[in-house]
């Protein structure tokens, strides 16, 4: 199932499941590398001989503090007679993952609680030649292999890591060190290599409540650094970096700094929500549907990558049944979540998206094929390059297409000319004018492409009608940036739209069918003739 919870800052996201489990992690683009590839990275607790892992055995509350993208989490066990609560976020600028956890004792008694927190990455997504050592010089497990270095520490009141433990993993019988850790105690076993974890853990000495049983009386709000009565603290974090010195100095960072960091990345979020347009009329009204809009944009935000990716899903919910995901860029999609960010009020996403795009398109082509990676190489396809015996590039026409109507209507919002002529050239005038070219001469209609959902090879009603919205667009921008091709852009909209009418609209049904199938040849071949949808052709209603 789709992640519960998800923070991120455009470099790093992480997905959180309902049991407060890390179970992906990118870096260092949004959507690649996924270093937990799905795997549970577990939150434990040990208190009076007792030790729990954070399950469906817990009571636990989910959410978010208002208007940021930090969480505010409760897990509860009765058994075990503690409540925690959890602050999770990224920073907005460094590489770093935040994590306050405010522990309750709920008995009267002072006790003894730890908190351990258990680390299964596969960098680079694969378990093969990761090592995992403690660093005594920072006070701090840290996981690496080549130029990708993943840091773990954190402090309570009184001192920083209590015990840790690196060991192998789900190699040669060894389960991992979250097992070392179900005594309450951990090895210390300072090093491993190869298909490894870890484990750290905090030590706190808890007073008692003075009103056990309740589970909420004493946290206050989150933010706060000092303990309460019957309740304290742990600050820990997750920085990542290229190498040992970079981690150890984030490391450092956050060691001296925890709180203010936190504050920062609540402070960023709020501002960042702020500038959304408002919500007009009686939506203004109503507060649970403003408080939707607004997390909405918090959670686009973390899918998109800094350097312009917009990727349609960053989990591995689907690794359950094909080792495949959706960690990818989707022209098409892009476009539309872009327009839709341009629309709430925020013009960067589309402004670095349409320079990803312009950065990607092939010189020999100007169009884009199904998928790319958010560092711009092309992603997994299962279009075929051959199609009745014939070689084809696959591709699917709307997707380039909605990328120029997106610029078109983002020129249409921000009136921003100088970032409009930076890609014009390498963006607009070789997509616009390969539509043009590519134009059936008999039909007027573009090629046959994949449909939307990319399931059918044909002449779709969709495809020719992106086709016709990024033509549109292409002669408004011309009146700007490209005069002489005006004439040209205009005549090119209109006879999509005569052929459209002319093809795809069934007088008998009174309405537009929706694919049109081009027959085949006897040699097998697809032809390029398609016929009014009166006549024998088949089409999808």
């Amino acid at each position: 199932m789709p992640r519960d919870l998800v923070v991120g800052n455009g470099t790093i996201l992480v997905n959180i499941d309902r049991n407060l489990n890390i179970r992906d992690l990118y870096y260092p683009h949004v959507g690649l590398h996924n270093h937990v590839n799905g795997h549970v990275n577990r939150v434990g607790v040990w208190v009076d001989g007792l030790f729990a892992w954070i399950d469906e055995t817990w009571q636990v509350e989910l959410g978010y503090r208002p208007r940021s993208l930090t969480t505010d989490v409760r897990a509860t066990n009765g058994r075990l007679g503690i409540s925690l609560r959890f602050s999770d976020t990224v920073h907005p600028e460094l590489n770093l993952f935040l994590r306050r956890v405010s522990v309750e004792n709920l008995h009267t008694t002072e006790r003894e609680i730890r908190l351990f927190l258990h680390h299964d990455f596969r960098i680079y997504e694969t378990e093969i030649g990761d090592t995992a050592f403690f660093h005594p010089e920072s006070g701090a497990m840290i996981h690496f292999k080549r130029d990708c270095h993943i840091l773990m520490s954190g402090r309570t009141t009184g001192e920083g890591i209590f015990e840790y433990a690196a060991g192998v993993k789900e190699f040669g019988g060894a389960e991992g060190t979250w097992r070392d850790a179900e005594d309450g105690s951990l090895s210390r076993h300072p090093i491993e290599q190869g298909s490894v974890d870890s484990t750290i853990s905090f030590r706190l000495r808890v007073h008692g409540s003075s009103a056990s049983g309740n589970g909420r009386h004493s946290f206050g709000e989150v933010g706060s650094s000092q303990a309460e009565e019957g309740s304290d603290s742990v600050s820990c974090w997750i920085a990542l970096g290229r190498s040992l010195d970079e981690v150890t100095s984030l490391n450092a960072l956050a060691s001296s700094s925890f709180e203010g960091l936190i504050a920062e990345s609540e402070k960023y979020w709020t501002s960042w929500v702020e500038k959304a347009a408002v919500l007009d009329g009686d939506l203004r009204k109503e507060h649970a549907l403003a408080d939707l809009y607004e997390r909405s944009l918090l959670t686009l935000e973390t899918q998109i990558d800094r350097c312009g990716g917009i990727l349609a899903a960053n989990d591995t919910d689907i690794m359950q049944t094909a080792r495949a995901h959706y960690s990818y860029v989707w022209p098409r999609d892009g476009a539309f979540v872009g327009h839709a960010l341009d629309m709430a009020g925020y013009a960067r996403p589309m402004k670095r998206f349409l320079s990803f795009c312009a950065s990607i398109l092939p010189l020999d082509r100007s169009f884009f094929l199904q998928k790319y990676c958010p560092d711009g190489s092309l992603g997994a396809c299962w279009h075929p390059w051959i199609v009745d015996g014939q070689p084809e590039v696959p591709h699917q026409e709307d997707s380039t297409a909605l990328v120029i109507w997106a610029a078109g209507k983002h020129f249409d919002l921000w009136k921003d000319k100088d970032y409009l002529y930076s890609i014009y050239e390498d963006l607009i005038t070789p997509t616009v004018d390969y539509m043009i070219e590519h134009l059936d001469k008999e039909t007027k209609l573009p090629p046959p492409s994949y449909d939307l959902w990319e399931q059918r090879r044909g002449l779709h009603l969709f495809t020719c009608s992106a086709v016709y919205g990024a033509l549109h667009m292409a002669s408004k921008l011309a009146k700007t940036f490209d005069p002489e091709k005006l004439d040209r852009y205009h005549d090119a909209r209109d006879t999509v739209k005569r052929a459209v009418i002319e093809h795809f609209y069934d007088l008998r049904l009174q309405r537009f069918v929706r694919s049109l199938i081009p027959e085949e040849s006897d040699s097998g071949n697809p032809q390029s003739e398609i016929r009014n949808p009166q006549s024998a052709i088949l089409f999808r209603p």
